[in-house]
């Protein structure tokens, strides 16, 4: 156990002293997955919990079937979230993490909606979606995007004011395809923007936050070739804009 204490002590001197090789690269990105793996199983984890109790409560109710299949149903989902997580983790320790296929934006924010709502921090969620309809396929790996854009949905949803709406929004610019995700919230102090995308930094410490979601956001972004971008005043809300390039890469 010693030796291998100083075997990552030493390699961790090399990565800061030069640039990574592949292989240290790797291991970094597999250190940033893990965390992001274990702060997205927190939601369906939860909404299996909260579906699980609710059924509990409602199974000895006459009338209560619909209702309970609501939750049944909910279960399931949130439970094939798990699986299609752990999925991807082993799939990018295998190596092949960032197989992609083309896909229809709009139905990826659908499900990243609906992923928001099962959440614990969820619950009665207003998103506008304003959807542009006939979007160019994008060439992504689904599930990330999907991790990415509920996380902006949750955040936005964490910063507005009680009963305001959350918006996302999508439409065709700049030879590509952009997603925006706006709250009315109290914004982002020009003193904090610069650290926001930087692993565990929160203003949320005191209420749960772990400040891997804008991290974890930007890693995923940057691995499409995307960009990702904040505008914000503070006392007027954030809008977080994803552009993807469309067209075969």
């Amino acid at each position: 156990m010693i030796v291998r204490r100083r075997r990552l002590r030493s390699r961790f001197r090399s990565i800061e002293q030069g640039p990574l090789s592949t292989e240290e690269e790797r291991l970094m990105s597999l250190g940033q997955l893990s965390a992001g793996v274990a702060h997205e199983l927190k939601n369906p984890i939860g909404a299996i919990v909260l579906s699980a109790e609710s059924a509990m409560q409602i199974v000895d109710r006459p009338q209560s079937a619909h209702r309970l299949r609501e939750c049944l149903k909910l279960i399931v989902e949130a439970s094939r979230r798990c699986q299609n997580l752990v999925k991807s983790a082993l799939s990018f320790c295998n190596g092949d993490g960032n197989v992609r296929s083309f896909a229809d934006l709009n139905k990826i924010c659908e499900t990243a909606v609906t992923l928001a709502r099962m959440s614990e921090t969820g619950i009665g969620l207003d998103v506008r979606k304003e959807l542009t309809d006939d979007l160019p396929p994008i060439l992504v790996n689904e599930l990330a995007i999907e991790i990415a854009l509920v996380n902006l949905i949750q955040n936005a949803a964490q910063a507005s004011p009680h009963d305001s709406p959350v918006t996302i929004r999508t439409q065709c610019i700049r030879d590509g395809v952009e997603i925006a995700v706006i709250d009315e919230g109290l914004g982002i102090p020009q003193s904090q923007l610069m650290h926001i995308w930087k692993p565990r930094f929160t203003t949320r410490a005191g209420s749960g936050g772990t400040g891997l979601g804008l991290s974890l956001v930007q890693n995923i972004v940057k691995n499409h070739d995307a960009q990702i971008t904040v505008e914000s005043e503070f006392g007027f809300g954030s809008t977080f804009r994803i552009w993807f390039p469309t067209g075969i890469q």
